[in-house]
């Protein structure tokens, strides 16, 4: 009994290290890393996502990658709509 609770432990531990492994394996867009193509580490950066967000940041090095990362809260281009607020705090409280 005592055997198998401890394989039952270290199967389930051994399955939240393959998660939180791959939850940042790889970056969605490409304009993070397109907005660092000229610039060097630390410097200020922006990009667009879609057509109504700015992320600003500063260049930083991943995996010898250069890629702006975002350090200010993200600019919208379109006022927000109360539903869109209300999208985005869901949003944003999901992923935590």
């Amino acid at each position: 009994m005592k055997i198998t609770t401890t394989r039952v432990a270290a199967f389930s531990l051994s399955l939240c290290f393959t998660t939180l492994s791959f939850a940042h394996s790889g970056h969605v867009h490409k304009a993070p890393l397109i907005a660092c193509q000229s610039l060097s580490k630390g410097e200020p950066c922006r990009y667009m996502v879609g057509k109504d967000k700015i992320y600003k940041g500063t260049c930083q090095m991943f995996e010898k990658t250069l890629m702006c990362v975002r350090n200010q809260p993200i600019e919208y281009l379109s006022p927000l709509t109360d539903s869109k607020l209300e999208s985005i705090e869901s949003e944003t409280l999901n992923e935590q």
